[in-house]
């Protein structure tokens, strides 16, 4: 998993040549995934209602876990889906990697 995935995907979901990434919908489920790169992509596109609970609460987001085995992805999830949100990952970080490919994908730790 803490491979460098997707790593000129931008914060804000957007892809690297400008265009909006794409919503998770059933028309965008695929038969099957050429790469981990690609499934890390995937598990990181919100739906559209997950854009849309998250624009309707108020505040940040807190992820307790984020070291953890769902923790990257759910990190990952969560700032595509706010990019204007701060999400904040709490962990032990016993794995270094861990924190370092949170920090290169998606830039939710300070």
């Amino acid at each position: 998993m803490l491979n460098k995935a997707a790593t000129d995907r931008k914060a804000d979901g957007d892809q690297p040549d400008g265009r909006a990434a794409s919503v998770l919908s059933a028309q965008t489920l695929p038969d099957s995934f050429p790469s981990v790169d690609a499934l890390e992509d995937f598990m990181t596109t919100p739906s559209q209602a997950l854009i849309d609970d998250l624009a309707a609460i108020e505040g940040d987001i807190l992820i307790l876990g984020v070291g953890g085995k769902m923790g990257p992805t759910l990190a990952g999830l969560a700032k595509r889906a706010a990019p204007d949100k701060r999400v904040i990952g709490v962990a032990r970080f016993s794995e270094p990697d861990v924190k370092d490919w949170l920090v290169v994908n998606f830039p939710i730790m300070e």
